[in-house]
């Protein structure tokens, strides 16, 4: 059994067309885009749910162009206020950062020294250990306790490693 030869048409290729570039940037002239939907809606072979359709369309087209045209008067108004909000942005930042680095350890038995340097020494000492113990590698750069001093319970400890 063998097949026929491809029709001369089929096996007879064309060149490839280059497709047009379009520029992105650029929208269509309002005018060639209404007239055409005009004839498109009024076309009577078009079901009734694809004209509901392409009338929503154009819709949200003429909402986005009045937002467009309204833009530039609303980006002077936020380049003035976003000076303002970095600076805001900025410190909370930096706290989170913070607040994200630090360590906070419970149940290393406070120091009875009478030297603050040397319970600070104790609490720098027992944080080293703990993350040595942990093969953390790094040091921390602060260590100390949270809240007021207490006898009946034993203050967290926060550290801030390097």
């Amino acid at each position: 059994m063998s097949t026929p030869p491809a029709p001369t048409s089929i096996q007879a290729r064309r060149k490839p067309q280059k497709r047009l570039c379009v520029d992105g940037n650029s929208s269509p002239t309002q005018t060639g885009l209404e007239l055409q939907s005009d004839a498109i809606l009024r076309d009577e072979s078009l079901p009734q749910h694809v004209k509901t359709f392409i009338s929503c369309l154009l819709d949200d087209r003429k909402q986005l162009l009045q937002m467009i045209d309204q833009y530039p008067s609303q980006a002077v108004v936020s380049s003035q206020d976003k000076q303002h909000t970095a600076n805001v942005v900025s410190s909370r930042n930096l706290n989170d950062v913070e607040r994200s680095r630090s360590l906070v350890v419970i149940g290393v038995p406070e120091s009875t020294a009478e030297q603050s340097s040397d319970r600070v020494a104790h609490d720098l000492g027992a944080v080293r250990e703990i993350m040595d113990f942990l093969e953390v590698d790094c040091s921390p750069v602060a260590v100390y306790r949270m809240a007021r001093p207490n006898r009946s319970f034993i203050r967290l400890l926060k550290a801030l490693p390097h």
